[in-house]
């Protein structure tokens, strides 16, 4: 993190030090050194797998038009849409709502009547048009009624001759609704006005990272040092890059296997497809293991898409693992229940939930769940859980106890209660647990906890080795007042 720290602080330097508005453009965009400095922090951390990227928008090379050709729905059918069926659309509504004089008519309604007429040039403000149109035609969870009164206006502010006509043509045009629901998220992530300044500010971010990305990696090469992210990419780069020394990788291994895969990245893929097989096929080399629902490393780079990705590279049907020998039945089905209700059909990119089947023929077992009903933030649930489970585990014990004592399939005096084991979240829930297994009767072992080192006993004992070794009079009355010498205060 030094050498990382140091980086930055010598390309912001150098950016102080630049005629010209890139830092002024760069605090506009972030607001505050600190948000930058953690931007700059989280795009080293990509290391080289944004580099080609990055060089991209420090040239300059990538414009708006760019942006809007990736765009869906793209510029001219947004253009489309807008003339066709948004301008007759929108006067219509505001010919029938106005004469309410409701807040939505004149507010909304009319600055759209009139942006509407003569559609911008410029396809940003197009977009920007098309989203504030699309989102004034949508409501809290559907087309917006415009029957309502926020819409229409009261009753009573209406000439009582035009009220029931307007509100029927009004009804009329609600029928025919277009489908500005299916449009609202596409048209938000369409770029607007503001994207130009955007663009200029990742143009200078770009210039920024690359700069410290240099300096980061002249001060690992001055000290001899490679970090995690510069030794997969001079390995990328080697391998990629030297037919030789493929070839003698090749020559040397046979067969790559690939474990946990769903927590690599792109740049190591990429080595492991490097050494697969002269022919750029790796379908006969290489053997990939993982488990998309198991990603857990994104923080570091980790991208579960390079799963499929591989997948489809290899070209060949994957085997599924769908027995589990590892759970009872019991808690398959459970499983199945509560992740089919967590992820659905799909879980995210790439991540699919399969039905799993019992290896484990062998029945018994059981699924307690914990309401957490009681208030007081992550503690109170911690304790509602920890007094739940105690109860629990109390009442199982009373109830098995007369059957426990005539099993000859456990030796008793070792376990003189069944045993149960309760694996915790966060450690600092131990104290919480351990309070109410005694305050519902239930004795307890703790093991490889940390409370041992709190325990009073050995507290006076270590107060007592510190005062005997340093001499520090708060660790010598410690020691005299402790149960070891047992001085009273006077």
């Amino acid at each position: 993190m030094r050498i990382e720290e140091q980086a930055i602080e010598g390309a912001l330097q150098a950016l102080y030090a630049e005629p010209g508005e890139a830092l002024s453009v760069l605090y506009d965009a972030f607001g505050r050194r600190e948000r930058l400095v953690r931007a700059v922090q989280m795009l080293l951390g990509e290391g080289g797998r944004l580099e080609a990227r990055l060089g991209a928008y420090a040239r300059g090379e990538v414009t708006i038009d760019d942006w809007l050709a990736e765009t869906e729905p793209a510029p001219e059918a947004v253009h489309a849409w807008l003339d066709e069926v948004a301008r007759p659309l929108i006067d219509e509504i505001h010919r029938l709502a106005a004469p309410g004089g409701g807040a939505f008519a004149t507010g909304v309604l009319a600055p759209l009547v009139a942006r509407l007429r003569a559609l911008p040039a410029d396809p940003l403000h197009r977009n920007a048009l098309y989203r504030d149109v699309v989102e004034a035609l949508c409501g809290a969870n559907g087309p917006r009624s415009l029957v309502h009164h926020s819409v229409i206006g009261r009753k009573g502010d209406w000439p009582s001759a035009l009220y029931t006509v307007h509100k029927e043509g009004l009804a009329a045009l609600q029928a025919r609704l277009p489908d500005v629901v299916a449009r609202r998220e596409p048209a938000r992530r369409l770029p607007g006005p503001a994207d130009r300044d955007l663009l200029e500010a990742l143009g200078h971010l770009a210039r920024l990272v690359l700069d410290a990305l240099a300096r980061k990696r002249a001060l690992l090469d001055a000290e001899r040092r490679v970090d995690f992210g510069e030794l997969q990419r001079r390995a990328v780069v080697a391998v990629t890059g030297d037919t030789g020394l493929r070839e003698r990788l090749w020559a040397r291994h046979r067969y790559l296997m690939v474990d946990e895969f769903q927590d690599t990245d792109a740049d190591q893929w990429a080595l492991v497809r490097a050494l697969g097989r002269p022919s750029g096929d790796p379908a006969d080399r290489i053997f990939l293991v993982g488990d998309t629902k198991q990603a857990i490393y994104g923080f570091r780079g980790g991208d579960v898409e390079v799963f499929d990705a591989a997948t489809r590279a290899i070209g060949s049907e994957p085997v599924r693992l769908g027995e589990n020998f590892r759970s009872r039945d019991v808690l398959i089905r459970w499983f199945n229940a509560a992740f089919e209700t967590v992820l659905g059909g799909s879980g995210g990119a790439g991540v699919t939930y399969e039905p799993l089947r019992a290896g484990r023929g062998a029945p018994g077992g059981s699924v307690l769940l914990v309401p957490h009903e009681e208030g007081g933030g992550a503690a109170g649930v911690a304790e509602a859980e920890a007094d739940a489970v105690a109860r629990w585990i109390g009442g199982q014990m009373l109830a098995a106890r007369g059957a426990y004592e005539n099993a000859d399939w456990l030796d008793r005096e070792a376990h003189p209660e069944p045993p149960v084991a309760i694996l915790l979240q966060r450690r600092t829930w131990q104290p919480l647990f351990e309070r109410a297994l005694r305050v519902h009767g239930v004795p307890f072992v703790v093991a490889r906890g940390v409370g041992f080192w709190s325990r009073p006993e050995i507290l006076d004992l270590v107060n007592a080795l510190h005062a005997l070794a340093t001499g520090d009079p708060i660790s010598v009355l410690g020691a005299l007042r402790s149960p070891l010498f047992a001085v009273p205060d006077t």
